[in-house]
């Protein structure tokens, strides 16, 4: 199974796309903090996680915004297309420095049952 952190780097390519340089890291952080809170909701709404308040808060939460409703509608067809056998959800995440000058996207996961999760 490939790392978390280029599972959801993936799942967002669509709003990461939309920089055409790029982004500061405050910048990153924001579109990843919003990337990574889509992902959870739909994976807690799952079986195996059986808490889907978290996803219809979400959309509830999006629906207050044209632009938001819009990114949450592609991000959920996205899940549901190519991750809704992933029930991994994000525990703690960062942009780190990669030692080359630039920055990496770090983060680590839980499954269902983790001690300590939601």
């Amino acid at each position: 199974m490939r790392k978390i952190s280029e599972t959801i780097l993936d799942f967002g390519r669509p709003l990461l796309d939309l920089y055409d340089q790029p982004p500061t890291i405050a910048a990153m952080k924001n579109t990843l903090t919003f990337i990574i809170a889509v992902w959870d909701a739909h994976v807690m709404a799952t079986k195996p996680w059986g808490k889907p308040q978290y996803l219809e808060a979400m959309r509830k939460q999006c629906c207050e915004s044209l632009i938001g409703a819009r990114m949450m509608e592609l991000l959920s067809h996205r899940w549901h297309e190519f991750f809704s056998n992933d029930f991994r959800v994000v525990a703690t995440w960062d942009i780190v420095p990669d030692g080359k000058g630039g920055h990496q996207f770090q983060c680590d996961a839980r499954w269902p049952g983790t001690p300590g999760t939601a």
